[in-house]
């Protein structure tokens, strides 16, 4: 089955356009409450920006879970931590999620059956 590629506008600090910083970023706000769909999180550096990890789910249930999680934490005294998602129809979720996994290989990956879904790069 061929899917056409979604279009969303990936998560940005509306005021600065900027990438959230995962640290800093107020999970407890009602934004989160029944937001799903898939997300990414990243960290800077001079030469690059590799993706630690691709999620999926209740973003800010997941985000919480992300932030006490050292095996992600650890990452933060490489580069600032940052993150952005889409909010998806959960029908779209697991294939947008394998080709996120496909499209920027995680340094934290799981393995996922799912058919790919194509979605615009984070960087657009």
């Amino acid at each position: 089955m061929t899917h056409s590629q979604i279009k969303e506008r990936w998560a940005r600090n509306e005021s600065t356009q900027e990438w959230y910083d995962l640290l800093r970023l107020n999970l407890d706000a009602d934004y989160f409450k029944n937001r799903t769909g898939v997300y990414a999180i990243w960290y800077t550096s001079p030469n690059a920006a590799p993706v630690i990890k691709i999620g999926k789910g209740d973003i800010g249930r997941k985000l919480k879970d992300d932030v006490s999680n050292p095996s992600i934490k650890d990452f933060s005294s490489r580069g600032t931590l940052k993150v952005s998602w889409v909010t998806l129809p959960v029908d779209k979720i697991d294939g947008v999620e394998a080709h996120l996994m496909k499209e920027y290989s995680p340094i934290l990956s799981s393995n996922t059956s799912a058919e790919p879904i194509s979605i615009n790069s984070i960087t657009k």
